[in-house]
């Protein structure tokens, strides 16, 4: 029997995975703008990011801007943010922690 099977069907696995990053979902991401606390935090699809273990981001209610919140390995992590903060895209790269 394949790993995958010992740990349980399809289903199973996809919850767990889900609950797994719901866990590490902040209950606010701080603006890397104005600093005010956005409460509307949207996890983000991953399973393309080498890396990346999850992502949440959300649109700022006072100044508009995004902010994201990356949690990873750190080198992949730094290099999203430096993508994403590319382009003249208007994302402003900060730091939080995720726990």
């Amino acid at each position: 029997m394949g790993q995958a099977k010992l740990r349980g069907t399809h289903e199973k696995r996809v919850e767990e995975a889900k609950a797994k990053i719901l866990a590490l979902k902040p209950a606010y991401i701080e603006c890397n703008s104005c600093h005010h606390h956005i409460t509307d935090v949207d996890v983000m699809d991953t399973r393309t990011l080498t890396g990346i273990e999850a992502m949440f981001g959300g649109l700022c209610p006072t100044c508009k801007k995004p902010t994201f919140a990356i949690k990873g390995d750190p080198e992949a992590v730094a290099t999203l943010a430096e993508v994403m903060s590319g382009n003249d895209s208007g994302v402003i790269v900060g730091s939080q922690k995720i726990s």
